[in-house]
């Protein structure tokens, strides 16, 4: 099997894994993402003193950002999620609340330019 083919079955199996949470377990999961990372010094550090932080939202069964995003606002850290333009090209905003975003045709939100 070649590193494609093995990387295309580890995503297929990841997929799976994933779309057999519970919406209980994904909410667990959700919640304590940001305290796990507050954890570690490093990370710790950077949001006492209100860094910039870059993430995404998540859309059906992708890793759970949702309230990660809420807290790193919460925080006093500026948020940064991308958007893809009309012409395809990944632009960056700064997020200040969720006010902020809208829902895209897919349903991801997304900030609102």
């Amino acid at each position: 099997m070649t590193l494609t083919e093995q990387k295309n079955e580890i995503r297929k199996k990841m997929k799976q894994l994933r779309a057999e949470l519970t919406c209980d377990r994904i909410a667990e999961i959700d919640d304590g993402i940001f305290d796990r990372l507050n954890q570690i010094p490093e990370i710790s550090d950077l949001i006492s003193r209100g860094s910039t932080v870059m993430s995404y939202m998540s859309f059906r069964n992708e890793f759970p950002t949702h309230t990660l995003n809420k807290k790193i606002i919460d925080s006093g850290c500026r948020l940064v999620l991308p958007l893809t333009d009309a012409e395809m090209k990944i632009r960056t905003y700064y997020v200040h609340s969720f006010d902020e975003l809208k829902k895209s045709k897919m349903g991801i939100l997304e900030p609102d330019p």
